[in-house]
């Protein structure tokens, strides 16, 4: 685009170059400037404005359609931080039902179920963001990861909390367990080692994953951010600040 900008350019110089040193060198008085140069002045004054004309509409035209695609740029960005920034917020959500189990051995057991959303609709829209290639050729298989995580992690939790209500519950119940301080050996001992280390192993999967995950969307919107102000300056990009990051 810009080497068409040039080429008009060049020609629009050029032609006035020229008008100006051909009509210098003649129109030294009205009598050596014959009555036939002023309509080839004229003509050449209404080319000239016509190739203006179209020169600053091509120019107008090229920098509102630069300016749209900035926009939709911008736009597609600012999408993309707002859904990593809603991932965050998910998963905070979770961080604050098990936080206060963290530390409890018993936690396989005693932690209640985790109720919520599935968070379906958060998805980023990776193709949308193809643009970036030519800036960082790695982040959109970087995001894509992302997304697996955020929504393994989602799973993990679902999973987690289907398994303490529909299996380790009942089994207990059915046990007649009623000790007060759980642990890995006497819950097996009554409901069975497979349901027991089930239990177990999943907890402990949902705060690993958490936590894994809680920092990767940090890191990479904190990437994302800085990617676009970088690449794609001006416009205003979406920041949010978290308690418990």
């Amino acid at each position: 685009m810009s080497k068409s900008y040039d080429v008009i350019a060049g020609i629009l110089a050029g032609l006035g170059v020229l008008l100006i040193y051909y009509f210098s060198a003649l129109a030294i008085s009205e009598d050596i400037l014959p009555r036939s140069y002023e309509y080839i002045f004229n003509l050449a004054v209404a080319v000239i404005g016509a190739f203006a004309g179209a020169f600053a509409a091509f120019r107008f035209q090229a920098y509102r359609e630069f300016k749209e695609r900035l926009k939709s740029k911008t736009d597609t960005l600012n999408r993309a931080l707002f859904v990593i920034g809603s991932q965050i917020n998910a998963i905070l959500l979770i961080k604050r039902d098990i936080e206060p189990w963290r530390e409890n051995p018993s936690a396989f057991v005693e932690m209640p179920a985790i109720l919520g959303s599935d968070y379906a609709e958060l998805k980023i829209d990776v193709m949308a963001l193809q643009f970036l290639l030519d800036h960082e050729a790695n982040l959109l298989f970087e995001l894509s990861i992302l997304q697996q995580k955020f929504e393994a992690t989602i799973r993990i939790a679902k999973i987690r909390s289907s398994f303490h209500i529909n299996h380790l519950q009942p089994a207990l119940s059915d046990a007649k367990y009623n000790d007060r301080h759980p642990t890995l050996p006497n819950v097996a001992a009554a409901v069975g080692e497979r349901i027991a280390v089930t239990a177990y192993k999943s907890t402990n999967d949902v705060f690993e994953m958490v936590d894994s995950t809680l920092k990767a969307l940090e890191e990479e919107m904190g990437n994302l951010r800085r990617i676009a102000i970088e690449y794609f300056p001006g416009p205003k990009y979406i920041g949010f600040e978290f308690d418990g990051i």
